[in-house]
């Protein structure tokens, strides 16, 4: 049996989306899609076979859609995804859960009256080198975890704030850099290191027009031991568009994993005691474009959620991971703030 999925927000991570329902066509049908753009509308509806809803609200009165998928801007996320949840979908949510902990509070209750899916959109959890390394951690391969570091850098210093949109205005995004890229190595750093226990930061605008960071760099204490720093830049260049970078170290071993984010290319390297010096093991993952196929995090993203739904198992990024790492993201900023470390759970 198909999943009937609406999309609810058409821009770039939408389109996206709909790309990757498009690959399974023997597990999900398209058969919504809503915007308050028109022409997105109009254009995508007639590309997907589709029914087009200027409302969201209209989408989702549709009782053939089992499953949503939201891509509207991060201060609508509450609204739509409660709407949702009251209405009986289940719901793939672009990261962040929300802007405050209380709508992520308000999503949660949600679903969980209803008794439907939520999974967070946070794809480069399928990213092949995170998943190897989580395995090496599990299987005990780098020892007792003392460090873990994530970084990502990016060069949008000529964007104009027109350009950038909506991202540019706090009240929509909730944050800057932080809140939207350094959401996925805050995900990464938990998801490596475990849950936090306290958080220290220090954020700057440093070029570009936006209201809120463009750089961010944020210190993580974990609560079964070993620290972590999430580094993220919107004004800095590299050889290439966007470049992230893992490392995780133990007590018996090491993982450094590096790779252009937007190619999907991907290398890693494992040492550990037992391996000659100089004998890391080398795994390579070929490039590809997240809109051609190949490794692509967001394709494995939509197998997931919709495996997740026809075989009743939790996704691995549920709601109360998205609590969480919104919750280390507000700590963050209250941390650069008041100019020092902030402990979890906020008061």
């Amino acid at each position: 049996m198909k999943v009937k999925v609406g999309i609810i927000g058409l821009g770039g991570i939408g389109q996206i989306h709909l790309e990757k329902f498009k690959a399974f066509p023997e597990k999900v049908q398209i058969v919504a899609v809503s915007d308050v753009v028109p022409s997105l509308v109009g254009d995508t509806a007639k590309k997907y076979g589709a029914e087009g809803y200027g409302d969201s609200d209209k989408l989702l009165d549709r009782k053939d859609v089992d499953a949503v998928s939201i891509c509207v801007p991060n201060y609508l996320h509450a609204q739509v995804a409660v709407a949702a949840a009251e209405a009986g979908k289940h719901i793939l949510l672009e990261k962040p859960i929300a802007v405050t902990l209380n709508e992520a509070d308000a999503i949660i209750s949600a679903v969980e009256k209803s008794g439907v899916k939520l999974m967070l959109g946070f794809n480069q959890l399928f990213n092949p080198m995170i998943i190897q390394t989580k395995k090496l951690i599990e299987a005990g391969r780098l020892g007792k975890i003392s460090l873990v570091k994530t970084q990502y850098v990016r060069n949008l210093s000529g964007f104009s704030r027109e350009k950038f949109g909506w991202r540019a205005n706090v009240k929509q995004v909730g944050g800057g850099v932080l809140t939207e890229s350094g959401a996925h190595r805050i995900s990464l750093s938990r998801f490596l290191g475990g849950d936090v226990e306290r958080v220290s930061a220090f954020t700057k605008r440093l070029v570009m027009d936006i209201d809120a960071e463009d750089t961010a760099v944020v210190l993580l204490d974990y609560k079964r031991g070993g620290l972590g720093t999430v580094i993220c830049s919107w004004a800095a260049e590299f050889r290439g568009p966007e470049w992230e970078k893992i490392e995780v170290y133990g007590t018996e071993g090491s993982v450094i994993g590096y790779g252009d984010t937007r190619q999907g290319l991907a290398h890693l390297e494992f040492s550990n005691v037992n391996i000659p010096e100089y004998g890391r093991i080398h795994s390579y993952f070929p490039p590809s474009n997240i809109f051609t196929g190949g490794f692509d995090s967001y394709k494995n993203e939509i197998e997931h959620f919709l495996d997740c739904i026809t075989t009743d198992t939790d996704p691995i990024a549920t709601g109360y991971d998205g609590k969480a790492i919104l919750e280390i993201t507000l700590a963050a900023y209250k941390s650069a703030e008041m100019q020092k470390a902030i402990s979890i759970p906020l008061q």
